[in-house]
């Protein structure tokens, strides 16, 4: 798979969630394949429509917060930034263009209310060896 797939500024935009976990587990994707939803089941259908679509995908709108937020307005946990930044190459693998992270509406976790996680987490992950993009 190589960009452009369909033609010059195309791609598939493939929603991670509509926010934040907002305090319910639910929203939150398991990293277990076994459990749904999946992380594991997530990435394999976003794959999917990119190789049926003939589009490279693009994750939008990933919501900021982590596990141990104490599920406040501007401060809800959720795991989906730590997966994303522990497990690049399997969205690599899927396909994918890249990951946009965002908080999507107001009271959402952002990384000026999330303590640093994130600012961390990608100043780590530019720290290091990257997993190509598009599964290339």
């Amino acid at each position: 798979m190589s960009i452009p797939r369909s033609g010059a500024g195309q791609h598939l935009v493939a929603p991670c969630g509509f926010a934040d976990g907002c305090g319910v587990p639910a929203l939150r994707r398991y990293e277990s394949p076994f459990a749904a939803p999946s992380f594991a089941q997530a990435i394999e259908w976003v794959e999917a429509l990119g190789n049926g679509l003939d589009l490279a995908p693009l994750w939008w709108q990933v919501p900021y917060g982590h596990l141990g937020l104490p599920n406040v307005c501007d401060q809800y946990e959720d795991n989906r930034v730590d997966y994303v930044f522990d497990h690049p190459e399997r969205f690599a693998a899927g396909g994918a263009l890249g990951v946009a992270f965002g908080a999507g509406a107001t009271c959402m976790t952002t990384p000026a209310t999330d303590g640093g996680h994130f600012v961390t987490r990608a100043a780590e992950y530019y720290q290091n060896e990257r997993p190509l993009l598009c599964g290339d």
